[in-house]
């Protein structure tokens, strides 16, 4: 059945990325779920700042992988490697990311999450996502995608839909304050680009950003 395991950084008694990942042996790294996450498993992130890039794994249908931050677990960029994302989700399928601070990825043309390749059925839930190159970019033919009761600001690009991306659906996310943070010269809320298709918004808002709203 599916497994619930959980990453501790500060836990009291101890964390290990060769413990068990359980509640009272937790892993120290996220990037340690990776190796044994199955469809259907869940990986629980409990309050830090880990810095660190994620690939996500694969769920599969009516399985998802989900990655779950509890309040305060922040996913940050700082000193991270030049070619770094926050959640990098190439190519991969069911996968639910829900609950993180997703901050300083601020490495030139990469983005605090990016989904791209053949992605799809991919769920990104109550995230605040800040101080980044971009915020959420979807790019390639990545497809089936829900961003639902989330913030980003202070990025270049706060939500952008780019190349054949389709049959994504926004709701209750707030996207404002992206502007020039150096000579980039943009700062949209919500951005699509021409060959994008079926993307629905609902009850968002974009306000206070250097370029376009929507």
């Amino acid at each position: 059945g599916a497994v619930t395991y959980y990453v501790d950084k500060n836990y009291a008694g101890g964390c290990g990325d060769t413990n068990p990942g359980t509640a009272t042996q937790p892993w120290c790294t996220i990037g340690r779920s990776t190796t044994s996450l199955v469809p259907g498993d869940t990986v629980v992130v409990r309050p830090g700042v880990y810095n660190e890039s994620i690939t996500p794994v694969s769920g599969a249908t009516g399985a998802y992988v989900t990655y779950q931050g509890e309040p305060g677990a922040i996913l940050d960029g700082t000193g991270s490697c030049a070619t770094c994302r926050g959640f990098n989700i190439a190519s991969r399928m069911y996968v639910r990311v829900t609950g993180f601070e997703v901050r300083n990825f601020l490495n030139s043309t990469y983005d605090a999450i990016n989904i791209l390749g053949t992605s799809h059925h991919i769920e990104l839930l109550n995230l605040r996502v800040h101080d980044s190159w971009n915020g959420i970019i979807m790019e390639a033919d990545t497809n089936k995608i829900t961003i639902r009761d989330s913030e980003v600001y202070n990025v270049r690009y706060g939500v952008g839909f780019e190349s054949t991306t389709h049959d994504i659906t926004v709701e209750r996310v707030t996207s404002h304050h992206n502007q020039v943070l150096d000579s980039y010269g943009n700062g949209d809320g919500f951005s699509g680009d021409e060959g994008t298709y079926n993307i629905t918004i609902r009850d968002s808002s974009a306000y206070n950003n250097l370029d376009a709203g929507f």
